[in-house]
This record gives C-alpha cells, sequence and structure tokens, in this order.
C-alpha cells in the first residue's frame, strides 16, 4: 500500500495565533523554542567561529545592515518606503569623521553622542520637511539625499576628504572579548534583539492601530481629532535613531567614512533584505532576510562587479516563488508537520 501523507496543523498555533495564552510547559516550549535557539546561536557564534575575524566582520556587516532594514521597515508602516538609508550612515559617519580627525580630536565616545543627537536632528528635520510628500516623491526623495551629501564632499574637500573619504577614525578596541570585532557583532546583536522584543510598542493597539490607520487614509485620522504630525514625527523619530545607531556601528567597524558608504547598493541592502524575508512590517522577518541576503552576496563576492544584477535576479526570484517573503513561509514549515502512514 502507497504511503499518505497528512498536513496536520498543530492545535496550539490555532488555539493561540499571536496571543500566548499556553497551559503547559510543552507549549511554552513550542512558542519560545525558536527564540531561545536563535539567540543562543547568535550570542555563541564567536564561539563557534573560534573568534575567525573575517567570518565575524560579515555577521556584524550584516547585522548593520539589519538594522537598517529595520529602520526601513517602521517608515514602511506609514507606506512611506525609502530608497536612501545610505544617509543615515553618511550622517553618523560624517559627523564621527569631522570631530575626530578632520576638525577636532575627540574622543570616539563623545563624537559617538554628538553624532546620535546631531544626527537625528538632522534627519527629523528631513522627514519633518517632507510631512506631506508621499509615493514617488518621498522615494525620489530619499534617493537624492545620499547623492547630494556625496556630491556635497567635492565642495569641502579639507573637511570632507572628497572622494578619499575619512580615514583613519579612532575607534576603541576592547571590550569583554579579546577580537574587537567580536564585541561590534555582540554589540548589533544586543541592539537587534532590543528592537525585536520592543516591536510590540509600535504593534500596540494605542500607536500601531493609529498608524495603520494613517498608512490608509490620513485624512480620516485627522478628521477624528488625532494629530498626524505627531504620529509620523515619532516613527520619524524611531526610524532615525536605528539608522544612526546603526550608521555609528558601520564607522566603529571600518573606521571609514566616504562616498562609497552613500553608494544605491548601501541603500538598496535593507531594502531587498526587508522585502526578501517578508512582504509585511514583521522586524523578525526584516533581520532574517537581511542576514541571508548579506551573507549570500559575500559568499558570490567573486560576481561582485555584477552586484546589481544580483540583486534584481533574487528579488525577482523570491518575488515570482515565495511573494510573501520567506519569514512567513518558515513560520508556516514550524506551525506544520506532516504524518507519513500506511
Amino acid at each position: 500500500m502507497a504511503k499518505r501523507v497528512d498536513l496536520i496543523e498543530r492545535s496550539i498555533y490555532k488555539r493561540t495565533q499571536s496571543f500566548y495564552a499556553v497551559s503547559s510547559w510543552v507549549e511554552i516550549s513550542y512558542l519560545l523554542g525558536p527564540w531561545i535557539a536563535g539567540i543562543a546561536v547568535a550570542v555563541l557564534l564567536p564561539v563557534f567561529c573560534q573568534f575567525n575575524a573575517y567570518v565575524l566582520y560579515v555577521f556584524t556587516i550584516a547585522g548593520i545592515y539589519a538594522l537598517l532594514a529595520i529602520s526601513w521597515t517602521l517608515l514602511a508602516l506609514l507606506r512611506l518606503y525609502s530608497l536612501g538609508h545610505a544617509m543615515y550612515i553618511g550622517i553618523s559617519g560624517y559627523i564621527i569623521g569631522i570631530l575626530s580627525v578632520s576638525v577636532w580630536n575627540l574622543p570616539f565616545y563623545a563624537c559617538a553622542v554628538l553624532a546620535i543627537f546631531g544626527g537625528l536632528l538632522l534627519l527629523v528635520s528631513f522627514h519633518a520637511a517632507s510631512l506631506k510628500v508621499k509615493g514617488p516623491y518621498f522615494l525620489l526623495a530619499t534617493l537624492l539625499l545620499p547623492i547630494m551629501l556625496a556630491e556635497a564632499t567635492y565642495l569641502a574637500p579639507g573637511i570632507l576628504r572628497a572622494e578619499e573619504g575619512i580615514s583613519g577614525i579612532p575607534v576603541p578596541s576592547y571590550g569583554l572579548v579579546p577580537p574587537s570585532i567580536a564585541n561590534y557583532y555582540l554589540v548589533t546583536v544586543f541592539v537587534i534583539l532590543i528592537l525585536i522584543f520592543a516591536r510590540r510598542f509600535i504593534n500596540s493597539k494605542e500607536i500601531g492601530l493609529i498608524v495603520r490607520c494613517i498608512a490608509d487614509n490620513e485624512y480620516a485620522v485627522e478628521a477624528s481629532g488625532l494629530s498626524v504630525w505627531r504620529y509620523k514625527i515619532l516613527i520619524f523619530a524611531v526610524s532615525s535613531a536605528i539608522g544612526v545607531i546603526a550608521g555609528i556601528l558601520y564607522t566603529l567597524v571600518r573606521g571609514y567614512i566616504g562616498p562609497s558608504s552613500l553608494s544605491l547598493t548601501v541603500s538598496l541592502t535593507p531594502l531587498l533584505g526587508s522585502v526578501i524575508g517578508t512582504v509585511s512590517t514583521n522586524i523578525a522577518g526584516a533581520v532574517i532576510g537581511t542576514y541571508l541576503l548579506v551573507v549570500l552576496l559575500e559568499g558570490l563576492r567573486i560576481a561582485a562587479i555584477y552586484k546589481i544584477i544580483v540583486y534584481a535576479v533574487i528579488i525577482v526570484i523570491v518575488v515570482l516563488t515565495r511573494p510573501r517573503g520567506l519569514f512567513h513561509y518558515m513560520e508556516q514549515f514550524y506551525h506544520f508537520f506532516r504524518r507519513v502512514y500506511e
């Protein structure tokens, strides 16, 4: 007799969905198991790699792009899609470079604090000025911003160093783990985990529902007496803060900032990572998709000159074969199992 295969839905998933109403340790383990396993692998990666600096560098850069993907996903809550997230890296990186190398010799920590406040002020100001801009106009504005900054470096070559960029930025090289890159990697993992578990703040009924309503019809929200401006500025501020932190970590790891850090591929990576991971606003999906994309592209370094073509091929394959994002299908695979019987 031929074997038959049934696709059986786990009852715990059907009963709880996204509400964690559990009644036994088995169900708690079922819900928390993937998170615990994922966090354990991420934290213990330096041990698994035996402190291989190259591997840790790749995963650190992937973590930085994952932070940019989280920032991009938050803007997508308002249906504002950015093509200029390299600007976040550029602003924070150039503030640190100017304060620590070009003009003054301030220590890195002082530069990082000033970069957070200065970068956040500049980015929120830009977003506030574009409150009424939507759709392709917002996309065009974000696309032009890093290009304008890259061209502006030629206007002040003595400070911004033009195409040469600012190198030799002093960064701390100590921490809990002897190889400095391992400390940077752990910092990126720690920040990503905080943001993933803080997503409930954005998805809460008080804020998340209003933000989704603004994305659908902001005029109806205004008519109900709520301040659309306040909620937009809140999302802009949180997104910009995450982007500035990613830019500081990027400068911390590379010790360099220049026009190459403002290229289109830098802006495309978090966007494509978010699309590959999830087409919704799921932060965990955006993080997983970005890690997969960066690691895959690093393995294809031989085709670096065709990076844009590789980007296009990857996104076309994912859109055609997994239109809801890889994370959605990973969840489905976990919540279903196959039973084979005669």
